[in-house]
């Protein structure tokens, strides 16, 4: 299977580059054409969202599109006015041969002056091949690392970038990251950072979802090892609602409706509501913005919540150690983390310990509900205060 798929990913990669050929970018001439990739999942935009902002700003006077990943791509239009942007999805452009030569041939064509990859992590197979497309007079990324993309590869698709930046070692955290990439592309920023609670245009939500004081539960996440059992938030969210005397909404796609029928059955359905499944990302952004205090796993809920000024309380494994949670000192308002430190930290999720399939890591499945109450406590008495 694995041989297969090898194959098959020569053998478009070959034919699409052939196809490449016979698609012809448009002339130059008019505002000058500037494309930003990013692809990531919705905690990284939500991150980025301030960069981006500055990179619009810097770009007044062209034409900007942005490249967005379809998770968060409708806040993308909703938050960015001003910047065009185009819905795109990596799976489809992974696994669809028409999709990623459609795709490619519209972003060819349109002729841009300039492409903007801010991921370190870049991929060979999506953010390199695009900019291969594009084939713009100027092009910038970082230059990435081996945990994303082979070297031999890497040397390969580096040769089609004009310009490649050096992240330097000591920066870890992607706020840092961003803010470096920012700084050599625009020079250093100035003025407030923009954030979903200055933005009015947040969807109405029914009275039925937020009629009364409520705080939300997040219980998935995108990596099955970093979901805290849906049994220990049951027991924070009875916490919740009997010491904050907050009502309890649980939020997520359809796949996390299994661990909060868990919660609500642990808590009788008392005072609770499940909306997994039924919201748009834009009715998380308005519904995060509206609560008293958001809990959860390392999820992109937790960085909207920071972004909204809203207080937000994550059970945070070690996997990626400081690169997104913890946040850097300098960020005012950011997630509080509940961790177990373990000799292990910064395995890259390539966890050392046996455990069952689709099991939590150890270190996410060693916190404790006291330990997240007590923290949940401690924070919300001296913000009352």
């Amino acid at each position: 299977m694995i041989l297969r798929k090898k194959i098959w990913t020569l053998f478009s990669l070959g034919v699409s580059e052939l196809r490449r050929w016979f698609v012809f970018r448009k002339a130059p001439g008019g505002k000058k054409r500037v494309l930003i990739v990013r692809l990531d999942g919705i905690g990284d935009f939500f991150i980025w969202l301030p960069e981006l902002m500055k990179l619009r700003d810097h770009y007044a006077d062209a034409e900007v599109t942005l490249l967005a990943n379809k998770l968060w791509s409708e806040a993308a239009e909703k938050l960015l006015p001003g910047i065009q942007v185009i819905e795109f999805s990596p799976k489809l452009f992974l696994n669809n041969y028409k999709y990623k030569v459609d795709i490619l041939s519209r972003l060819r064509q349109k002729g841009f002056d300039t492409v903007i990859q801010p991921r370190f992590s870049r991929e060979f197979l999506v953010e390199d091949i695009i900019t291969r497309w594009c084939d713009a007079p100027y092009s910038v990324a970082f230059r990435s690392d081996q945990r994303s993309i082979n070297p031999r590869l890497m040397k390969w698709s580096d040769r089609w970038y004009t310009k490649l930046l050096e992240l330097p070692e000591k920066i870890k955290n992607e706020h840092l990251t961003n803010n470096f990439f920012r700084d050599k592309i625009v020079g250093v920023a100035s003025g407030d950072d923009f954030s979903p609670a200055k933005f009015l245009e947040l969807p109405d939500l029914p009275e039925t979802w937020i009629g009364s004081p409520y705080f939300l539960i997040v219980p998935g996440a995108a990596d099955p090892g970093r979901r805290w059992p849906p049994e220990k938030l049951a027991g924070v969210t009875e916490f919740i609602t009997k010491h904050l005397s907050l009502r309890g909404i649980i939020c997520g796609s359809a796949e996390d409706q299994k661990a909060a029928s868990i919660i609500l059955q642990k808590n009788g359905n008392n005072n609770l509501l499940d909306l997994t499944g039924q919201t748009s990302i834009m009715q998380l952004v308005a519904l995060i913005r509206n609560s008293r205090l958001v809990v959860g796993n390392d999820t992109g809920a937790m960085h909207i919540a920071a972004s909204c000024g809203i207080k937000a309380f994550c059970v945070l494994g070690g996997g990626q150690w400081g690169r997104f949670l913890p946040y850097p000192d300098t960020v005012e308002i950011a997630p509080e983390c509940i961790y177990q430190t373990m000799d292990c930290y910064n395995c890259n999720w390539q966890c050392i310990f046996e455990r069952e399939s689709n099991s939590p890591y150890p270190c996410v499945n060693s916190i404790t509900v006291d330990e997240l109450n007590n923290k949940i406590e401690t924070v919300m008495s001296s913000t009352k205060s």
